[in-house]
C-alpha cells in the first residue's frame, strides 16, 4: 500500500529502487522507514559480495511509482551485516519528481528498422527522432500508409528493443533540395512489459541528463 509521507514522498514497501552509491549503480529494496526520520534499504551487493558501508557515506535513491520518477540524495546512518543485510539512511528532507506521462516525449537519434511481417529478411532502414513509452516519430525512405502495422527493431542505451509493433498514426512529406523523405508518427500496440521497462528506462535516464545539466 502506498503511504503518502509528511514531505510528501511516496513509498511502498518493497519497491525496488536504484541506488547510487560510489558512482555504482545497484537494484535493492525498500525495507521500511520512519516518517522524517529514517529510511531503511537493502544493502546492495557485487559480484555476491556484500558492499560495505562507512557512515555518511553518499547515496542517491531513484524510483517509478504510478508513472512518476522519483529522485533524491541521503547518506548512511548506519548498517547491519547480519542475515538479512539492511542500511539505515537519512529520511530525505526533500525530493524530485517527474511526470513521465508529461515527460514522456523525448528526443533521440536512433537508427531503426521495421517491416510490415515478422521475420523477413528485408527490412526498410529509418532513424527514431524522438521516443516516448507511448510511440515514436520515425524519418525514413519507404512510404508508409496512417492504419499500417509494422514491427520495429532499435536499440537504446536500455537494452534493444526487437519486434516492437506500431500503428501509424499520421505521415507528412519531408523535402530537402530535391530528396524526399517521410516523417512517421507511431503508436506502439501492446509493448510487452519487457519492452516497456527499457522505454521507461531510457525516459528516466533522459531526465536524469537534463537534471545533471540544470545543475552545472
Amino acid at each position: 500500500m502506498k503511504v503518502i509521507t509528511k514531505n510528501g514522498l511516496p513509498l511502498v514497501m518493497g519497491t525496488r529502487v536504484v541506488a547510487t552509491i560510489r558512482g555504482e549503480q545497484y537494484k535493492v529494496g525498500i525495507r521500511g522507514w520512519l516518517d522524517n526520520q529514517y529510511l531503511i534499504l537493502d544493502i546492495p551487493s557485487f559480484y555476491g559480495e556484500v558492499v560495505r558501508l562507512a557512515p555518511q557515506t553518499g547515496v542517491s535513491v531513484s524510483f517509478t511509482l504510478d508513472g512518476i520518477f522519483i529522485s533524491f540524495k541521503t547518506a548512511v546512518l548506519h548498517t547491519f551485516y547480519q542475515v538479512v543485510s539492511l542500511m539505515i539512511l537519512e529520511f530525505p528532507r526533500n525530493f524530485e519528481s517527474y511526470n513521465l506521462r508529461r515527460h514522456q516525449r523525448q528526443k533521440a537519434h536512433f537508427p531503426m528498422t521495421f517491416s510490415h511481417e515478422q521475420g523477413v529478411a528485408e527490412k526498410s532502414k529509418g532513424v527514431i527522432r524522438d521516443l516516448s513509452l507511448k510511440g515514436a516519430l520515425v524519418v525514413h525512405d519507404d512510404q508508409l500508409q496512417k492504419g499500417d502495422r509494422i514491427f520495429m527493431d532499435f536499440d537504446l542505451n536500455t537494452g534493444p528493443l526487437s519486434k516492437l509493433m506500431g500503428e501509424v498514426r499520421n505521415v507528412r512529406i519531408k523535402r530537402k533540395g530535391g530528396y524526399q523523405q517521410f516523417v512517421t508518427g507511431v503508436r506502439f500496440v501492446k509493448p510487452i512489459e519487457e519492452d516497456l521497462k527499457k522505454l521507461r528506462g531510457f525516459v528516466e535516464s533522459r531526465i536524469n541528463d537534463r537534471r545533471k545539466l540544470k545543475r552545472n
